[in-house]
């Protein structure tokens, strides 16, 4: 690997992915943009200019509720 890689990181994983779509035209894809076994959403690539990204969208946590139980 030549260069850097650059890493993008978005709380919304659609903007995420038309992020992903977009740069990633006319380039070759090499991870598809999906959610991924840890959770997040996930893609990476190396666009028409030889410049390689990764693109991620975190999963968002459960809501954790903390009120008491109910008896």
């Amino acid at each position: 690997m030549k260069g850097c890689a650059i890493f993008i990181e978005n709380d919304d994983s659609s903007v995420a992915e038309k992020l992903f779509d977009a740069m990633s035209a006319g380039g070759r894809v090499t991870v598809p943009f999906k959610k991924q076994f840890w959770g997040d959403h996930y893609g990476n690539f190396t666009d028409k200019f030889g410049v390689q990204w990764a693109i991620s969208s975190a999963a968002q946590p459960q809501d954790v509720s903390t009120k008491p139980a109910e008896e």
